[in-house]
């Protein structure tokens, strides 16, 4: 019977990162195993949000929650740019280590990573991102102890490949799990009144999903967003998500920037939705509508 600690700490922050780590390891928590699972977070304020997530869940036996007061920029610090301090102070001696987001400890024990994009490698603007150096780290000492790493996607794999002469034998595509009940979802009619009249959906609109950073290419999604709306004057825009290390100005007309919303919200939002449009640097297009003006000037 093995101990498996999975790294969480990116859980409270609203990303896709976010949401992928709390759906892997509620799944893996639906499953019959005889192994032993600590769902560890390093953090200095989220302990009250760790605990609330926790308690809304029913739990096995074989789970537990353990929390260190090592917030992610002292784990990107102590692990990613010094290599230091043992994870087995925190947890105990272990059998695996999986690290789904931003730091990789040092260890004898085996360890390994999740890797979502490596946009980081060959965009200047996200180049000067303050965390760049220990995100690039992360991977060169994984490659340097030529850990297993899973790929959320054939180009990821094709990335780390190419760009990190990753070894390919160490590589796994595993790719994101579809929930259903997204596709399935259907608004109540008083809750999409709300959003409805909160962000004025009178229209046909569409959707963007992400935070505010040059990864995201929102300038070429705001481009082309200019030149569709001369065509469209009525139809409008949502960017959904935080503010981050990229301040959008002035938007052009029809373009809302929602902030945050919660995944109730957000399902409000896309169930009505013309597309929910991501545009990436490094990753597939994905265009969920039949409106062909996007390939036309995405591109």
């Amino acid at each position: 019977m093995a101990k498996i600690v999975i790294d969480v700490s990116s859980l409270p922050y609203g990303t896709g990162v976010s949401r992928y780590s709390d759906n892997l390891v509620r799944q893996l928590a639906s499953l019959p195993s005889q192994h032993r699972f600590v769902l560890w977070a390093g953090t200095a304020r989220q302990f009250s949000f760790f605990k609330s997530w926790w308690q809304s869940h029913s739990w096995p036996e074989n789970f537990r929650l353990r929390l260190s007061p090592l917030p992610p920029t002292w784990q990107l610090k102590l692990w990613n740019q010094w290599y230091k301090f043992s994870p087995e102070w925190l947890v105990g001696e272990f059998d695996l280590w999986h690290s789904l987001d931003w730091s990789l400890p040092p260890s004898s024990s085996l360890r390994m990573l999740t890797v979502h994009d490596l946009y980081f490698f060959s965009q200047p603007e996200v180049q000067k991102h303050p965390f760049y150096q220990p995100l690039l780290q992360r991977l060169v000492l994984a490659r340097k102890a030529r850990l297993p790493v899973i790929a959320v996607s054939q180009a990821t794999a094709e990335d780390l490949i190419q760009l990190l002469d990753y070894p390919k034998n160490l590589i796994k595509v595993i790719y994101e799990g579809v929930d259903q009940s997204w596709f399935e979802y259907q608004p109540e009619p008083e809750s999409w009144q709300q959003i409805k009249q909160t962000y004025d959906l009178n229209t046909n609109y569409y959707v963007f999903v992400g935070t505010q950073d040059p990864r995201k290419n929102l300038k070429r999604i705001l481009a082309a967003w200019q030149e569709f709306s001369t065509q469209h004057p009525t139809d409008k825009l949502l960017l959904v998500g935080k503010s981050g290390w990229e301040k959008l100005a002035d938007l052009p007309a029809g373009v809302v920037a929602t902030g945050w919303l919660n995944e109730e919200q957000l399902k409000l939002v896309l169930a009505r939705a013309q597309a929910l449009i991501s545009p990436h640097w490094l990753k597939v297009l994905v265009c969920l509508c039949w409106k062909p003006w996007l390939w036309a000037h995405l591109f």
